[in-house]
């Protein structure tokens, strides 16, 4: 009997050594869709449908791409990213810009949108949901 209750102390003693606050890595990859709203020094004032595909993740790095409309159709670019150590800010970036991001405990993802470059300037947030 000793030994039983000796290991279950034991279990209960390495169970509250992991700390309650201890969370899972979040898992980015899927799809995720979502209305954007934003301005552009060329564009002006635009509202669209914004997507994310997270391809492949590892850790909290991953990378895919951004999707969105272009006049005629929409438009691809590969992305690379990663969630800092707190699991809820998230950092992409593009070939000519980059995202700030958060992840909401509702699901959703806030991520916004940032380029500059010498003749334009672009400035977007999009609330993404993670397709099913």
């Amino acid at each position: 009997m000793k030994p039983l209750v000796l290991a279950l102390s034991l279990g209960a003693t390495f169970a509250v050594a992991v700390p309650a606050s201890a969370q899972q890595i979040p898992s980015l990859v899927g799809t995720w869709k979502g209305p954007s709203d934003g301005v552009g020094m060329e564009m002006g004032y635009v509202t669209a449908d914004y997507g994310l595909v997270v391809e492949e993740q590892r850790g909290r790095s991953f990378k895919g791409k951004v999707i969105y409309p272009v006049p005629g159709g929409t438009k691809s670019e590969p992305i690379h990213g990663t969630i800092t150590p707190d699991l809820k800010t998230v950092y992409v970036v593009g070939d000519d810009g980059f995202h700030i991001g958060t992840l909401q405990p509702d699901g959703k993802f806030d991520l916004c949108y940032l380029e500059v470059d010498d003749d334009d300037a672009l400035a977007l947030c999009a609330r993404l949901t993670k397709q099913p």
